[in-house]
């Protein structure tokens, strides 16, 4: 799996679908209206479900963008599509795993929202839906293309991630996916004038804005920018501090909240652990893997270490009794709110499915695997492998 499946968080994205719209209203909502593109999923009986949330959702991101941040949509005209295509391919190579995007024209902002991921679980698209409405406020509100992608990545994405309220998440998934490729738990941190700063230092430098200015000060400081007023220059008048030194504070402050989450001895623990698995003592790394779970509980690392112990269970004992063991610690990871490892562990839990002799499950597992992470090119070749199989 590669990490940019992060981009859930996804990113401004200049793409353009030219197909006709097809209007789309949940009934008795009000509000922006929804819009069909392509129809591969247009008669799909999911989609009503799905329908009905996103128009809830606009309505209720516009009122707290309006409290949280003082904007309003200004002069570019915001539309909002629903993708119906079934396309599995990425969008682009910076962010092949989106799972929502922003398209900003020269006239109006796109929202679009591509169905196939939403279907199995409609909830899951409600931040995604509040993340994409932040970045097209911003956009409508500044007026234009170019004076939005004047704003740093980090404060648009930033302020998208924490009125979302996924920020916490994603800063959790990714020091775990960072320990998991044996880096350091605080590698990600490159700084916020970096072209690749994280998402989740992103996130950190507006708690870091939010914490100096609080809530008020917030909003003033994002309708100066909006307005067209540089960032570096608001932030010697709002914090006076310079870019740099503010980029200093936010890894402080961002290291300190990681040490915070994790917890003393864990990084140590893990690493120890994740290198008796590399040398094929996995009895020694699932014992440990066992014992991190037992002190972390829902932290940070729950899902990473219920996704190595379920696969390092199944890959090395393929009875129906070690598929039976890890239905449990499987379907946990999957009700859970991780993004981290979910198509890994629908893969996993097919497996189980078909051990058991459920095949029905199992097909099902597989089928939304391919679904909504066809673009993952390596759990959606196992799916399709077992799916033949099925056959």
């Amino acid at each position: 799996m590669q990490f940019q499946q992060w981009a859930l968080r996804p990113g401004l994205l200049l793409f353009q679908l030219a197909l006709p719209w097809v209007m789309i209203r949940g009934a008795g909502l009000e509000g922006p209206s929804w819009q069909a593109r392509f129809d591969d999923f247009a008669k799909d009986e999911r989609l009503a479900v799905l329908q009905r949330l996103a128009e809830e959702t606009v309505t209720e991101a516009l009122g707290g963008i309006r409290s949280a941040l003082g904007l309003e949509p200004g002069r570019l005209q915001i539309r909002w599509i629903l993708d119906l295509s079934s396309r599995a391919e990425p969008v682009a190579p910076e962010e092949p795993f989106e799972s929502g995007r922003t398209h900003v024209g020269e006239r109006d902002v796109e929202v679009i929202l591509p169905a196939r991921k939403f279907l199995w679980d409609p909830p899951r698209a409600r931040p995604v839906v509040i993340h994409e409405a932040v970045h097209a406020v911003m956009a409508s509100a500044t007026g234009s293309r170019g004076a939005y992608q004047s704003i740093p990545k980090w404060l648009r994405e930033g302020l998208a991630l924490h009125i979302a309220d996924e920020g916490e998440l994603l800063l959790a998934e990714t020091l775990a996916y960072t320990m998991f490729q044996g880096q350091p738990a605080s590698a990600f941190f490159k700084g916020v004038r970096a072209q690749a700063v994280s998402y989740s230092e992103a996130y950190l430098a507006v708690l870091e804005l939010q914490r100096k200015l609080g809530h008020d000060g917030l909003k003033a400081f994002v309708r100066d920018v909006v307005a067209g007023e540089g960032v570096e220059r608001l932030l010697e008048k709002y914090l006076g501090v310079r870019l740099e030194a503010f980029e200093a504070q936010v890894v402080t402050y961002g290291q300190e909240r990681v040490r915070g989450l994790l917890g003393e001895g864990t990084e140590p623990a893990f690493r120890a652990a994740m290198e008796a698995r590399v040398q094929g003592e996995k009895a020694r790394a699932r014992e440990a893997f066992l014992d991190l779970l037992a002190r972390q509980g829902e932290g940070p690392l729950s899902s990473t270490l219920r996704y190595l112990l379920a696969r390092d269970v199944l890959e090395s004992d393929r009875t129906i009794s070690a598929a039976s063991t890890m239905l449990l610690p499987l379907q946990q990871l999957l009700d859970s709110p991780a993004t981290l490892w979910r198509p890994e562990a629908l893969v996993l839990l097919g497996d189980c499915h078909r051990r058991m002799g459920a095949t029905a499950k199992a097909r099902q597992a597989f089928e939304q695997v391919l679904e909504v992470f066809g673009e993952d090119k390596g759990p959606a070749e196992e799916a399709r492998r077992n799916l033949k199989a099925l056959r």
